[in-house]
């Protein structure tokens, strides 16, 4: 079949038929099935997705608060535990997939909110995670800001300029985290915080104008840490075994049992053997490159190596700069992010930059429509918080993600930031509390008088010319009280508190019995 198909000058339709004939219908019925599966459980999916809420939080913590970005880590720590798997009926049949969490920063004309899109059903584990690492923060349900402004473009009010980012190397590779900027020489502060600079970029933007950040975040299982191992081999120099195809996998047998079998025959004639020693030396094996590494190849593997013993997640980062035509800057609104981004790049390990595919920029044929293409699925990629649209994304461990999404320390001065009113204090000093009524039960005989307000309790001692009078069977009350000495109701008043401060201690010994 093949030496006909390759005749010169053949009818497209006998062609086509021959192809069928000769066995090409096999190759066919199972493209389309292919692409019928595909199509299934894509149209599953949108129709699951579609029955699911979701809800947008903002968070707000107090202006002082002493937790660092290892407290965020522990959130997206926390976050990991909403993966779930599915089996085959849930994949095909039901539609279902795992959710994704959204983390955003967002400016609106200064106004500076830190939030995160989860789906209902995971509320609770969402709170109850923040609130175990900032107790005092406030969390309110609000109305998504993303919705709102031009749905398409071209726009005859606004201008748009946006990208996905991507790695520039393996996601094995880590980026400069929180804990590269701790600054051991400081004296106020412990770490000098790369999230500053972009808050300050947020905040001096003006009116009609919006910035947007979000990280889509998909938890992962732990086979994404798989070929770490082989990249970590390859830079410290070990021999790596090469890669065995399926092929080779069924006659490697057959071709190690007829070279066992000439050797043995080879041994029998006094001979090595036919194929050589059956037995590697290991006298040609190179040296352990370990201890010819520089310090920086060193930190490189242990960087790779601390990236890879934590929890991960697909991760697509998008930024949007949107603002009104006569207020739109681009140095404004997009050089000050992409500096703090420029934060987290390591020369020796990875960093960010824009995807090319998705940033709004084209030259040359058809400029505008394409340009406006890009800005759609874009806004439309991030306004639904998509996990497939796009770039392919990356993979981003708690630890870096905590760097890119935290809190700003108590020392970063925002005048717009949104934070919590709440704050922790202590008690007054002059707060009422209640007393326990004093055991009296030792007096035999004592009568309170009060004024009914407060029947069964014992007022404050230091209430105790205003309030009741304690007064002992026998005698007489300080009113009914009368002397025409001089002096004589201050005495009387004197010995009625030192009666009283006797009650604690003990009845009176002229206490009259019986």
């Amino acid at each position: 079949m093949l030496e006909y198909l390759m005749q010169p000058g053949l009818n497209p339709i006998n062609t086509a038929w021959k192809f069928l004939s000769g066995g090409g219908w096999v190759f066919v019925l199972i493209f389309t099935l292919w692409i019928g599966l595909k199509g299934w459980v894509y149209w599953r999916q949108n129709l699951w997705a579609s029955k699911q809420k979701f809800v947008l939080l903002a968070i707000d913590i107090p202006e002082e608060h002493l937790q660092s970005p290892m407290a965020a880590e522990n959130v997206f720590a926390t976050l990991w535990g909403t993966y779930s798997s599915t089996n085959y009926l849930d994949h095909y049949w039901r539609g279902k997939f795992q959710l994704a969490h959204s983390v955003e920063i967002v400016s609106i004309e200064g106004y500076v909110q830190f939030l995160i899109h989860t789906p209902e059903s995971w509320r609770d584990t969402v709170e109850s995670a923040f609130y175990a690492q900032f107790p005092n923060c406030e969390i309110t349900e609000v109305e998504d800001y993303a919705q709102y402004g031009p749905k398409e473009f071209p726009s005859e009010t606004h201008q748009m300029w946006g990208t996905e980012m991507m790695e520039s190397k393996s996601h094995f590779y880590p980026i400069r985290t929180y804990r590269s900027f701790e600054d051991p020489i400081a004296t106020e502060q412990t770490m000098t915080d790369p999230v500053a600079v972009l808050l300050e970029v947020l905040a001096k933007i003006g009116p009609g104008e919006q910035i947007w950040i979000q990280w889509v975040i998909t938890p992962l299982i732990d086979s994404w840490q798989k070929g770490s191992k082989e990249l970590i081999d390859k830079l410290a120099g070990k021999k790596i075994p090469p890669k065995i195809s399926l092929i080779q996998r069924l006659f490697n047998p057959i071709i190690k049992m007829f070279v066992e079998f000439g050797n043995t025959i080879a041994v029998g004639f006094g001979k090595d053997g036919f194929f050589g020693s059956s037995e590697s030396s290991s006298s040609d094996d190179p040296p352990s490159m370990m201890l010819y590494l520089t310090p920086g190849e060193n930190m490189v593997i242990k960087a790779i190596q601390d990236k890879v013993s934590k929890a991960g997640f697909a991760t697509k980062m998008r930024f949007i700069y949107l603002a009104e035509k006569e207020r739109y800057s681009v140095p404004r609104g997009v050089q000050g992010v992409m500096g703090y981004l420029k934060q987290y790049a390591d020369l020796n390990l990875n960093s960010v930059r824009p995807f090319s595919k998705t940033m709004t920029s084209a030259d040359y044929f058809f400029k505008e429509y394409r340009l406006n293409r890009i800005r759609n699925n874009l806004i439309v990629a991030y306004r639904n918080r998509s996990q497939g649209r796009g770039g392919p994304g990356f993979i981003l461990n708690t630890e870096e993600l905590a760097s890119f999404w935290h809190f700003p320390a108590d020392y970063v001065r925002t005048p717009q930031l949104k934070r919590s009113s709440i704050k922790a204090v202590e008690p007054p000093p002059t707060l009422p509390v209640e007393r326990s009524v004093r055991q009296i039960t030792q007096v035999p005989s004592v009568v309170l008088e009060h004024t009914g307000e407060f029947e069964g309790q014992v007022e404050d001692e230091h209430e105790i010319d205003k309030k009741p009078t304690v007064t002992l069977e026998g005698e007489d009350s300080p009113e009914t009280r009368t002397d025409s000495k001089t002096g004589q109701d201050k005495q009387t008043r004197s010995d009625e508190i030192k009666r009283e401060k006797s009650i604690s201690a003990g009845p009176p010994d002229n206490l009259p019995v019986g």
